[in-house]
């Protein structure tokens, strides 16, 4: 079925057809265009949920980064089902002292969900780098760790053990 239409511009009769959507429907014997039909599902029920994560993260680091040797840390938590998506970055840095650093990176969130059994990844990137005369020295890591959504107001501590 063919929708039909026509106009004259400047005395040039111009005439459009195009496939009838299949969402509409033409009524017997009339060449109007009836009524849409709703064949959509409807719109899944959403909840809000909201918190703040903590992660707390304890690097070993290489002698070939001296102390004072910035070193950024980089958290990204998402969470995705079959009807939202939603994430949130935060990215901070801290020092290297006696071969060791650490951080804690406090991340609100509010997100909507389908269900309140979603999954959250955590992944962190951790990078940092020294240059000693004309050598740069750079060493990263990603971690990444699955946890179960938390509880609706709750605050959840990750803890990132790692080296670089």
């Amino acid at each position: 079925m063919h929708v039909v239409t026509g106009a004259v511009l400047g005395g040039l009769a111009i005439y459009l057809a195009w496939p009838m959507p299949a969402a509409f429907t033409q009524e017997r014997g009339n060449a109007t265009i009836g009524e849409a039909q709703r064949s959509a599902k409807p719109a899944p029920s959403a909840t809000q949920v909201s918190g703040t994560f903590q992660i707390e993260v304890a690097l070993q680091v290489s002698a070939s980064l001296p102390d004072g040797g910035t070193i950024s840390v980089e958290a990204t938590l998402s969470t995705s089902d079959s009807s939202y998506s939603n994430s949130v970055s935060l990215t901070e840095t801290t020092t290297a002292s006696g071969g060791q650093a650490s951080i804690t990176l406090n991340m609100p969130y509010t997100w909507q969900v389908a269900s309140t059994s979603d999954q959250v990844t955590v992944s962190v990137v951790i990078s940092g780098s020294a240059t000693g005369g004309a050598a740069t020295y750079s060493d990263s890591t990603v971690e990444s760790t699955t946890i179960p959504l938390p509880a609706n107001n709750a605050t959840t501590p990750v803890s990132i053990s790692t080296s670089i």
